[in-house]
């Protein structure tokens, strides 16, 4: 008895590791105003991804450092 439940229990469980979100379930999604949007729901623009990429990072002057020494 106890087999076939733990059998049963395993088949539940091994069933949502191969679970995908297809476009069907972001429309269902996107109706609910407090659910969180998964990024397979979020569209991939190229030239955002270039941007966030390609984003310059803040140049620092020399003279602004803060230099500590041990004593």
């Amino acid at each position: 008895m106890y087999k076939f439940l733990m059998i049963a229990v395993a088949i539940l469980f091994s069933g949502c590791s191969t679970m995908t979100i297809n476009e069907q379930m972001c429309d269902r999604i996107a109706l609910d105003p407090k659910a969180t949007v998964p990024q397979e729901c979020v569209p991939y623009i190229e030239e955002e991804a270039a941007k966030a990429s390609l984003k310059e990072t803040e140049k620092l002057d020399p003279a602004d450092t803060i230099e500590f020494t041990k004593e």
